[in-house]
């Protein structure tokens, strides 16, 4: 079996062992001359500048958030407004405040974490 692996080893070039080098060690280390990008991970899906247009976006991509949405606007058109508007548009902006707080608070305890 052995023999069947030296001649795989042979054939196939990266399966090749890597003859042994002499390695040199410098003491004392010498200093670093390069500089090396930081390997920083950030988590955090918003921005300061992006969060409310974000935020928003994602909220609507749902179907019934947008039904809502298209529900409440509709009252602003007399032909169309069955009642008063607030009765439409409070609970709306009450849904969509309250997951963009809940947004918020995630992203900010990601950036904590992230530190």
């Amino acid at each position: 079996m052995a023999k069947l692996w030296h001649y795989i080893q042979e054939k196939i070039p990266f399966l090749k062992p890597k003859p042994e080098q002499p390695r040199t060690v410098l003491i004392p280390l010498p200093p670093k001359s390069k500089k090396y990008c930081s390997n920083k991970v950030e988590n955090n899906r918003y921005t300061y500048a992006n969060y409310v247009f974000k935020c928003l976006f994602n909220q609507f991509k749902y179907f019934y958030n947008l039904y809502f949405l298209v529900t409440a606007l509709s009252q602003f058109i007399p032909i169309l407004q069955v009642g008063y508007r607030f009765t439409y548009t409070m609970p709306l902006a009450f849904v969509v405040i309250l997951a963009m707080a809940k947004d918020a608070y995630d992203d900010i305890r990601i950036r904590i974490r992230d530190g």
